[in-house]
């Protein structure tokens, strides 16, 4: 008998990243899913939902030799919220928690899973096996996991503030919660205040609202609110440039600090502000992967935060994602707009990009893959 799956699947949703994915793992079955939060819907965009996988096949199991008792006997992961497991046709062999399991005659099954993660983030990094038993012995494990935040992406830490004081994320700062991005970009605008760059792709929030921010924000700033104002963000991750001189933009509402390579803002850019954008220029030496971090407040109103990037000359430049980046072949580094459209472009050498440690960029912005 053998637990067999298919290839590698993946749940995507309006949090500006991937959720889950899941897929073969030997004999068995590995599944990673993100903290099962219920976010606010801070850009009118849709209904509420919660982070979950319901409902989902993950296997096919294959039984022989005659008739056998299916069961597991693990009690419930602690980092988990819910986690159902049964099999079409012959029912449940887990339902938060073990059960009698069942009796199943030779042939083929379905392996269905309904499972959620607590929402915290003190769960990353768990993991757990559920063993598949076919009388008494070990068939096949089913691996339950919360992935690090940088496996698919980018790791954003959420905090609080009373006023936005400098060094940032220390004192006066109130760390809430942190999430997976594939991307460095919202614009949640006060009308008169439109987005400069006009763009939308999964990685992306933009949106006609004030006082707001991302969904996955959002929830960790308080999913009770109906507004969100005195909030901030360290991004921080790994990011692939292709130059050795580089130029950094940012357009930004309210204060930003950018450190990459030769380049740290410090404070120069931490302050109250409309929608502004500024730029700097460093050096990275060979072209490869460096470590970026970036900070971020806003107090009210519009909230802006757009990382751009392009080689130390001429009119190139890059917004990146995990999956490539929105090239404008000509745009202008001292206003920080693109006067011919930006077009996404794969991730490739001579492509910026944010890499996760277990995912593969896909052809299309938002197409990856993170592993399970």
């Amino acid at each position: 008998m053998g637990l067999l799956t298919g290839r590698r699947r993946r749940a995507f949703n309006e949090l500006n990243g991937w959720v889950a994915a899941w897929g073969p793992s030997g004999g068995g079955v590995r599944v990673a899913l993100m903290p099962g939060i219920t976010p606010p819907d801070s850009t009118n965009t849709g209904a509420g939902y919660t982070v979950e996988l319901n409902n989902i096949h993950i296997g096919t199991l294959t039984v022989s030799g005659g008739t056998v008792s299916v069961y597991i006997t693990e009690p419930m992961p602690g980092f988990m919220q819910v986690v159902r497991i049964w099999l079409v046709p012959g029912g449940y062999v887990y339902d938060n928690g073990p059960t009698p399991g069942v009796d199943l005659t030779p042939g083929t099954y379905q392996v269905y899973a309904t499972l959620r993660v607590l929402p915290t983030s003190a769960v990353y990094g768990s993991a757990a096996d559920l063993t598949l038993r076919c009388g008494g012995s070990p068939a096949a494990a089913i691996t339950l996991r919360v992935p690090d935040p940088r496996e698919w992406g980018l790791r954003a830490d959420i905090y609080t503030f009373s006023s936005p004081s400098w060094p940032p994320f220390g004192a006066g700062y109130n760390y809430r919660g942190t999430w997976s991005v594939g991307a460095i970009y919202f614009w949640l605008y006060v009308s008169g205040q439109g987005d400069q760059l006009g763009l939308s792709s999964p990685y992306f929030s933009r949106v006609l609202r004030d006082d707001s921010a991302p969904k996955w924000a959002a929830y960790w700033i308080n999913p009770a609110a109906a507004t969100w104002i005195n909030w901030a963000i360290k991004y921080t991750g790994r990011l692939y440039v292709p130059w050795s001189n580089i130029r950094v933009g940012v357009w930004h509402d309210d204060g930003v600090y950018v450190r990459l390579c030769s380049i740290d803002t410090g404070n120069s850019w931490w302050y109250y502000t409309s929608p502004a954008f500024h730029v700097t220029s460093g050096t990275c030496g060979a072209p490869g992967e460096y470590s970026v971090e970036v900070g971020y407040f806003e107090g009210a109103g519009t909230a802006a935060l757009v990382f751009v990037i392009g080689p130390g000359a001429g009119n190139d430049a890059y917004i990146p994602t995990i999956d490539g980046a929105w090239r404008c072949p000509n745009f202008n580094w001292a206003g920080g707009t693109c006067s011919v459209g930006w077009i996404f472009v794969p991730a490739s050498p001579a492509v910026p990009h944010f890499r996760g440690t277990n995912y593969t960029p896909g052809s299309t912005d938002g197409g990856g893959s993170p592993g399970p």
